[in-house]
Order: C-alpha cells, then sequence, then structure tokens
C-alpha cells in the first residue's frame, strides 16, 4: 500500500493571507470584528433585510462557520486575549522586533542625526 503525501500547495497569494492572519499585528482581528459586525447586522435586522427565518438562520451559520475557519488559520492569534492598551514592555518589544533585521541605518532614505562634531550650516 502507498502512503499518500498529504501536503497542501498554496499559491503565494495565500501563503501572504496566511501569514498576515497568523502574525500578532495582522489582519485576523480586522476580520473577526467585521464578520462579528455583519452577523449582528444579520441577526437584529435580517427581516429589514428581507430575509424570512431560513435565508437569516443559514447566513447567520455561514458567517460562524467562516469566523471558525479564520480562527483555526490564525491559530494562537485568535486565541491569544491581547491588551487593549499593552503595557510599555510589550510595545517595546514589538519595536525592538521590527527593527532586528536593520544592520546599517547609514544606507536608509531616513535623515541622519547632526551629531556635535558635524557642522550645522545657518543662513
Amino acid at each position: 500500500m502507498e502512503k499518500k503525501n498529504n501536503t497542501i500547495q498554496v499559491s503565494d497569494a495565500a501563503l501572504a493571507a496566511i501569514n498576515g492572519l497568523q502574525h500578532t499585528a495582522g489582519t485576523y482581528h480586522y476580520y473577526r470584528a467585521t464578520l462579528d459586525r455583519i452577523f449582528n447586522t444579520v441577526l437584529h435586522v435580517s427581516e429589514d433585510l428581507g430575509m424570512d427565518d431560513m435565508e437569516a438562520v443559514a447566513t447567520l451559520r455561514a458567517i460562524d462557520g467562516i469566523r471558525q475557519d479564520l480562527a483555526a488559520i490564525a491559530g494562537s492569534v485568535a486565541r491569544r486575549k491581547s491588551h487593549q492598551n499593552p503595557p510599555e514592555e510589550e510595545i517595546a518589544e514589538r519595536v525592538e522586533d521590527t527593527f532586528t533585521d536593520i544592520d546599517d541605518v547609514s544606507d536608509s532614505n531616513y535623515p541622519q542625526p547632526v551629531g556635535e562634531s558635524d557642522e550645522v550650516v545657518k543662513e
């Protein structure tokens, strides 16, 4: 009996979307909040939207399924309880992680600070 290869091939765009969902500052929370608003709208004003009860229930089930799928893809980001106002240590850690790959700032497009030995020409 042959062993089946259980790999899934995804496009570069799909991989970028998955990485965005799994990043701690990524898109999962934005999509989740949007789906929650849509869910609540359908729940509360489905009749105003022209839906009968069965359409509303089917729509709510579909939205809930999408929320669960996004949470499964996002993984630990979806389960993590984040602070509305994160502590300063967490913010400092995020900033440090962001700039760890920058080796030499002299090649950057950012203006360089004027040091004490540099002369500033005044007009």
